[in-house]
């Protein structure tokens, strides 16, 4: 059962781990590879940014004894009503079959060890902590990271890689990086989105490929509404920037700074998609308002899928898709939430525990069943959790 129930011990401002703890377990895949401990065969000593197994044995540990928590509970419930025969022996199994609390005391140390920032008991950003621990965790069963570091493309390569499709370049660019990054982790979690600049007055365009395991999105800027939906962040996210005159692109061609534009578009979108919507801005001021996100969410049109049939020289038309084939719908199995400043803030979350269960709350210790339907769509969410699901189920 990768369903299982149970709260953490918030350790003095530890509610940021707590709330992404919850929310990842969500991850069915995730979960499986850390009860069985097949991860183990996995780990890669020789990964130059790994922790040597540290972060990721931890992990594991905390995820079993959460599991054996559950299950405890669980079996003494089973137990019990097996043998109940009266009004009060159930009235005191009812009593009796609450879930142990789990303190990730351990977990938390090992973290502080990898990462000072997360080392004491000061207030942290949750979607921070989910990329530190996505990034460890991927570091330590990186399968090629001990390889050496990608080269530079040379001026001319990256000439004949501007003319390509966003679609055939990208993948190319993503064959590139697994020679380097390559792990179940980054299979489970990661994306890659194209950063193009383009000169105004030539034309030159310079692309840059990122892969991304937790993806940021802008709240779009309009003091009129109280609310929008999370397409209008994504055509925020990918909406033509015209560069101001101290952000001028220094043009290759053109051999000086230039008007230009930057355009941002997703090209590879994952398995399990985690969005983090962008509530502060530069001094820290939150934006609180709703943002409407669904439980089903197409993301197609933002996919890039410019493929024009030219491909170049030395590649065919059996370059890995990877999984990249379009319709991509998720659906939503996790929210994190956030209350108040960052300076003064709270974490919860809320986790779909799939059909026999439904959705959860989780506010550390506590947890309870959601009160009505729509109850994890909220004004304070901070960050989404996405599967995406295949054939239109």
């Amino acid at each position: 059962n990768l369903d299982f129930i149970v709260g953490l011990e918030n350790m003095g401002n530890s509610c940021y781990l707590n709330c992404i703890i919850q929310c990842l377990l969500g991850t069915h895949e995730l979960t499986k590879i850390f009860l069985n401990n097949s991860y183990e065969k996995h780990i890669n000593l020789n990964s130059k940014l790994g922790s040597k197994g540290v972060l990721a044995k931890n992990f594991a540990r905390l995820v079993n004894t959460m599991y054996n928590h559950a299950l405890t509970a669980g079996e003494t419930a089973t137990t019990r009503q097996a043998g109940a025969s009266s009004t009060s022996s159930i009235l005191s199994r009812k009593k009796s079959t609450k879930v142990i609390p789990v303190r990730p005391q351990q977990f938390r140390v090992a973290v502080g060890s990898v990462n000072s920032l997360f080392k004491d008991c000061s207030q942290q950003d949750c979607q921070e902590f989910c990329q530190f621990l996505l990034d460890g965790l991927h570091e330590d069963l990186n399968q090629n990271g001990g390889n050496p570091p990608l080269k530079e493309l040379s001026k001319e390569a990256e000439e004949v890689r501007e003319k390509l499709s966003l679609r055939i370049a990208s993948s190319i660019e993503w064959e590139r990086f697994l020679t380097t990054d390559f792990s179940v982790i980054l299979d489970l979690f990661q994306g890659q989105y194209a950063s193009r600049l383009t000169c105004k007055v030539c034309e030159t365009t310079s692309t840059t490929y990122q892969p991304f395991s937790v993806l940021s999105i802008p709240i779009p800027h309009d003091k009129s509404k109280t609310a929008c939906n999370i397409i209008d962040c994504f055509n925020e996210f990918t909406k033509i920037e015209n560069l101001e005159v101290d952000e001028q692109w220094s043009c290759p061609h053109c051999k000086k700074k230039q008007p230009s534009t930057k355009k941002l578009t997703i090209t590879r979108l994952p398995k399990n998609l985690i969005i983090h919507l962008k509530r502060f801005d530069n001094r820290l001021n939150k934006n609180n308002n709703l943002i409407n996100y669904p439980f089903n969410l197409d993301l197609t049109e933002f996919w890039a899928n410019d493929f024009d049939g030219r491909l170049p020289t030395g590649v065919t038309n059996e370059l890995p898709t990877r999984g990249q084939i379009p319709p991509f719908n998720y659906k939503l199995y996790g929210v994190a939430c956030h209350f108040g400043s960052l300076y003064g803030g709270h974490y919860t979350a809320y986790v779909d525990k799939g059909l026999g269960k439904g959705w959860y709350y989780f506010d550390d210790t506590n947890f309870r069943t959601i009160k009505n339907p729509n109850e994890p769509i909220t004004s304070n969410a901070y960050v989404l959790f996405y599967k995406r699901i295949y054939g239109g189920v």
